[in-house]
């Protein structure tokens, strides 16, 4: 299902697509980065609301 979905979004963003998640949820970057994106930026989670280290992921097209 989330491949199928990242597909969406990635065939309707043609100009390239960035996305975060949180660091604690290990399989998600094994999805993204299967996917041809690329680790951006981590943080440590004190500019969130909700205080959770993340991951910024971007994709550009041509590079999956």
């Amino acid at each position: 299902m989330g491949t199928a979905l990242l597909k969406v979004a990635m065939d309707r963003c043609s100009d390239g697509l960035q996305l975060w998640v949180f660091q604690k949820n290990e399989g998600a970057p094994q999805l993204y980065e299967r996917h041809g994106f690329e680790l951006a930026e981590l943080t440590n989670g004190d500019r969130k609301a909700v205080h959770e280290p993340d991951a910024r992921y971007v994709w550009t097209p041509g590079t999956d």
